[in-house]
C-alpha cells in the first residue's frame, strides 16, 4: 500500500526554512548571551587590572620615596661612621687631669717633682723595635706651649710617663716606686736613675735685737751667716699609663 502525500512541496520547503531560521536565531541568541557574559567578565577583569596597576603605581611612588630616604640615611650613616673612625683615631683615651691628680696623691712632701712627661708610642713601633726608642712620638710636658708640640699620632697608642725630681732621701724614691706599682693608673714602673747631688743652699740667722727695737716691735734684721750645700736624691722614673690591655 502506498502512502499518498497531499502536502505541496512549497509548504514542506517553507517549514524546513522556518526550522533552519529558528535554529539560526537560537544559535545567534546563544552567541549573543556568551558575548554579553564574556564582555562582563572582561570588563570586570579590566577594572581589577586597572585597580592593581593603580595600586602598583602608588606603591612604586612610595617605594621610590623610601629608597631615596634610605639612600640619604645610608649616606648620613657612612658620614657618621667616617667621623667616628676619625674621632677614634685621634682620641688619646687619656685623662690628663686624673693622671696628674693621681701623681699628686702619690708624691708626698719629701719629694719635689722637676718635670712630668707623657710620651705617646704606637703599638706598631713598639712591636717592630721592641721599645719606644730614644725619640718619643709626642711629648706633653708642663710649661710647653701647644704650638711647640709635635703632631699627635693617630691610631692605637699607649702613653709612657717619665717623672723626674729630687727627694730628701733615696728611701723616698723607693717608696714612690712602690706606690706607682700599687696604683691602678700605672704599670711597668722602671727606675731610670737615682743619685745623690748637692744643691746649693743659703742660711740666714736672725741678729739679736736691741731693747729699743723690741719696744717698737720692729722686725729683726737678718744677717748672712754663710751658705752650705744640701744633699738630695736626684731621680727619674718611667712607667706606662694603664689604660690598655695586651692580648
Amino acid at each position: 500500500m502506498k502512502d499518498i502525500d497531499f502536502l505541496p512541496e512549497w509548504y514542506k520547503t517553507g517549514r524546513r526554512r522556518q526550522a533552519a531560521i529558528r535554529t539560526q536565531w537560537a544559535a545567534l541568541a546563544g552567541i549573543f548571551a556568551v558575548m554579553i557574559v564574556w564582555d562582563f567578565a572582561a570588563g570586570r577583569s579590566i577594572s581589577t587590572a586597572e585597580g592593581q596597576v593603580s595600586a602598583m603605581a602608588r606603591r612604586q611612588v612610595e617605594l621610590a620615596g623610601a629608597a631615596k630616604k634610605f639612600n640619604e640615611l645610608r649616606a648620613e650613616m657612612k658620614s657618621l661612621q667616617d667621623k667616628a673612625r676619625a674621632m677614634d683615631q685621634i682620641d688619646s683615651r687619656i685623662d690628663v687631669a686624673s693622671v696628674l691628680g693621681e701623681l699628686s696623691y702619690l708624691v708626698d712632701a719629701r719629694i719635689v717633682l722637676r718635670k712630668v712627661e707623657l710620651m705617646s708610642e704606637k703599638f706598631a713601633e713598639v712591636q717592630q723595635t721592641g721599645s719606644a726608642g730614644n725619640r718619643p712620638v709626642m711629648v706633653r710636658a708642663a710649661g710647653v706651649k701647644p704650638n711647640d708640640q709635635k703632631a699627635a699620632p693617630v691610631g692605637a697608642v699607649r702613653f709612657k710617663i717619665v717623672v723626674s725630681g729630687v727627694a730628701a732621701d733615696s728611701s723616698d724614691v723607693a717608696t714612690l716606686i712602690r706606690k706607682l706599682e700599687d696604683s691602678a693608673y700605672f704599670f711597668q714602673v722602671v727606675p731610670g736613675f737615682s743619685r745623690y747631688i748637692d744643691l746649693p743652699g743659703h742660711v740666714l740667722d736672725g741678729e739679736p735685737q736691741a731693747a729699743g727695737h723690741q719696744a717698737r716691735n720692729e722686725p729683726a734684721k737678718a744677717v748672712d751667716r754663710g751658705s752650705k750645700s744640701i744633699r738630695v736624691a736626684d731621680f727619674e722614673i718611667s712607667c706606662y699609663l694603664a689604660n690598655y690591655r695586651e692580648q
